[in-house]
């Protein structure tokens, strides 16, 4: 009977510890970000691309990742290193294509696609976005969106 309780005590304990323990390294990742921020905010966008990054390498389930993975796509496009933004940008839409922000990242992927004369994805890169209007029109005649990135970009769209 004592061996027993003895291992009922101990799930416990470790249950409780990996409890805590896991909500430290949330805090910490949240820490990161918000640095990210504060660096962006300061102008210091250099700083800002080193806190997401490790934010993201840190904490990719975050429920900021994605947040950090478009302010990302927004760094390398700012210092006109397209092939990093279009990577980013991508992999955003890749594995966020129900976020309203999708809209932005296909705006900057079209404007790279139109920088570098890239008629066919401009264009393929336009029919996607139509759709993602069409969908998102299903119950009103008019939507907007708006999003303030990690970068401290305001961005708006109404259609």
């Amino acid at each position: 009977m004592r061996k027993k309780q003895y291992n009922i005590i101990l799930v416990f304990l470790l249950m409780f510890c990996l409890f805590f323990l896991n909500k430290g390294y949330s805090k910490q990742g949240k820490s990161s970000y918000i640095l990210g921020v504060k660096a962006a905010k300061s102008g210091n966008l250099g700083f800002a691309y080193m806190y997401f990054r490790d934010f993201l390498r840190n904490f990719p389930e975050s429920e900021l990742a994605k947040d950090a993975l478009f302010a990302l796509g927004e760094y390398y496009f700012a210092i006109n290193d397209n092939s990093d933004a279009v990577r980013y940008f991508n992999q955003f839409v890749e594995d966020y294509p129900e976020c309203k922000t999708k809209i932005f990242a296909l705006g900057y992927l079209m404007e790279i696609a139109r920088k570098e004369g890239e008629h066919n994805l401009l264009k393929k890169l336009e029919k996607e976005l139509v759709v993602f209007q069409k969908l998102s029109f299903l119950f009103r005649d008019f939507k907007e969106y708006t999003y303030v990135s990690p970068l401290s970009k305001k961005y708006k769209v109404v259609y």
